[in-house]
């Protein structure tokens, strides 16, 4: 209860009787007055307090008023119970506790990934759009509407593609390198070190390259760049190994030489089985060519059949010819030099006029042929 004594604080004039004080009732307040006098003694009763606004803090509302803050109020106490929250804006959604929200179409911006980090294994699940109408799963499917680049950021970074376990990184189609239209399963166009576009390396008894036609009749071969331990032999050389036999057909060893049926050549051209040339016949006058190695010759009648040899030079210096006359007739063979060239350092011709018998002519200087005279058994 409130008594009010001071009467200088009722707005009337003194010096009369107080009769009658009217209190109304309203946020909680009421009143009484004890006695009509000069003095009178004013009741005043504080209930359930109910003003609408204090201090810039505004209720609104009957059954369910609503609280409005402004200013720098504060608001402190107990919750008694979930209350709705209501989201508006980019992010939308409405619920007590946890709730579903929707992102609005094209409100997360490429700044706001940037600076963000997503879970993409237990934050996202379903289909991922992606730029251009491409999409994206969290299995680790990515399928594009048109081309899809990987473009690393910052400086000299790697981009990596890592299976997991025993699985396999898998391209499909051609595949270029320093080209962006191949035409094989793998096209490589670049200068590379030394001019070398391709490296393969390892640190096992073997380095190479399998080759494996798999229809009918085909075979497996190896391009092989041998180790200690190497199992086709020729330590620190180079093989082509025939993996469907298991055994080297050729061997280049380190220090230069060639070997066919052997991984040990002792000389510059080792071979370990028969050698055979391609031979030539001819009935009429021929012009040798390099790629000759044994010409036969069928003179019937005629007398002085010119074989000539090729023009020699540098390139033809070691390059050796076999010439036959392999009929009975009368005519004979002429070895004819070209030009100035000279057979055994003159120029003239070297006849051959008896079946069986023939010549070998070896290049020996950058204008001189070497001949040597056989006669056959």
């Amino acid at each position: 209860m409130l008594a009010v004594k001071n009467m200088a604080l009722l707005p009337f004039s003194s010096g009369g009787s107080v009769t009658k004080i009217s209190v109304t009732t309203a946020n909680g307040v009421s009143g009484t007055v004890a006695n009509s006098t000069t003095t009178p003694a004013i009741s005043l009763t504080l209930g359930a307090i109910t003003p609408t606004s204090v201090n810039s803090v505004v209720l609104s509302g009957a059954s369910t008023p609503t609280l409005a803050v402004t200013g720098t109020s504060s608001i402190s106490g107990s919750n008694t119970g979930d209350q709705t929250i209501t989201l508006t804006g980019n992010v939308t959604g409405s619920g007590t506790g946890s709730f579903a929200t929707t992102i609005a179409n094209l409100a997360v911006t490429n700044a706001m990934i940037a600076a963000s980090t997503i879970d993409l294994t237990a934050k996202v699940t379903g289909v991922l759009p992606l730029l251009n109408g491409g999409t994206a799963s969290t299995t680790g499917s990515i399928t594009g509407s048109g081309a899809l680049t990987f473009t690393a950021g910052g400086t000299n970074q790697n981009v990596t593609l890592t299976p997991s376990g025993t699985g396999y990184t898998l391209l499909n189609g051609n595949v270029g390198i320093g080209t962006t239209g191949p035409t094989y399963p793998l096209d490589i166009s670049a200068i590379g070190t030394n001019g070398f576009q391709e490296q393969i390396s390892s640190s096992g008894s073997d380095t190479g390259i399998r080759l494996t036609n798999t229809t009918a009749g085909g075979r497996s071969w190896g391009l092989d760049s041998a180790g200690t331990g190497s199992g086709a032999g020729n330590v620190g050389g180079f093989n082509i190994f025939d993996i469907t036999s298991s055994i080297s057909r050729f061997s280049l060893t380190s220090s230069g030489n060639v070997g066919i049926g052997t991984t040990a050549p002792q000389t510059t051209l080792d071979i370990n089985g028969g050698m055979r040339t391609l031979t030539n016949a001819q009935s009429a006058a021929y012009q040798i060519l390099v790629t000759d190695s044994t010409i036969y010759v069928t003179t019937g009648t005629t007398v002085g059949m010119a074989i000539t040899l090729p023009a020699a030079s540098a390139n033809t210096v070691g390059l050796y010819f076999f010439v036959y006359k392999v009929d009975s007739g009368v005519g004979t063979v002429a070895i004819t030099p070209t030009g100035t060239n000279t057979l055994n350092g003159v120029n003239a011709t070297k006849s051959i006029a008896n079946q069986w018998n023939g010549a070998l002519i070896r290049g020996l200087t950058a204008t001189s042929w070497l001949v040597t005279s056989f006669t056959g058994l």
